[in-house]
């Protein structure tokens, strides 16, 4: 009888999946959508550097192009300074997925970013980009890690 009782709960979990619900990945995606493509965009495009920090999660961290990484509050305040600085930003979201659990999710996409080039000639840079979420305790999602990267060849060194 010990056999059949370890057997039937065995096979109620393979039956039930053995995890916790999923819940709505649609409404979840969205969430993830909107705080990237609507929330951070927006703020982005207006400059508004401390709500996009306030968007990640306190211990996120940049892997901006071309330099090193940046992990806390200050070193991405930094980054978003640089980006809002630019003449023009815009990025799209492609595809965002959500963990089986719901607890964390990845996006990414494409982005269209305003800069000079070596001539000092305005110049459009086109890449991808991939980020990380969280859901945070009060079930907002922020992003932990960002990363991006130019389609182009990054440019040769200056001559000195």
């Amino acid at each position: 009888m010990r056999r059949t009782g370890v057997f039937l709960v065995a096979s109620l979990v393979l039956v039930t999946g053995g995890c916790a619900p999923r819940g709505d990945v649609a409404a979840e995606e969205a969430a993830i959508r909107n705080a990237g493509d609507v929330e951070m965009l927006n703020a982005a495009k207006t400059g508004d550097v401390e709500r996009l920090v306030s968007l990640q999660a306190d211990g996120a961290s940049m892997f901006p192009p071309n330099a090193p990484i940046a992990t806390g509050k200050e070193a991405r305040r930094g980054v978003w300074s640089d980006i809002t600085a630019s003449p023009s930003v815009d990025w799209q979201t492609s595809s965002v997925e959500v963990s089986r659990a719901g607890d964390v999710a990845y996006s990414w996409g494409t982005y269209e970013l305003g800069v000079t080039d070596a001539e000092g000639n305005p110049a459009t840079e086109i890449g991808k980009w991939v980020n990380v979420w969280k859901k945070q305790p009060d079930g907002a999602w922020k992003q932990v890690v960002v990363i991006w990267n130019p389609d182009q060849p990054a440019p040769a060194p200056v001559a000195e």
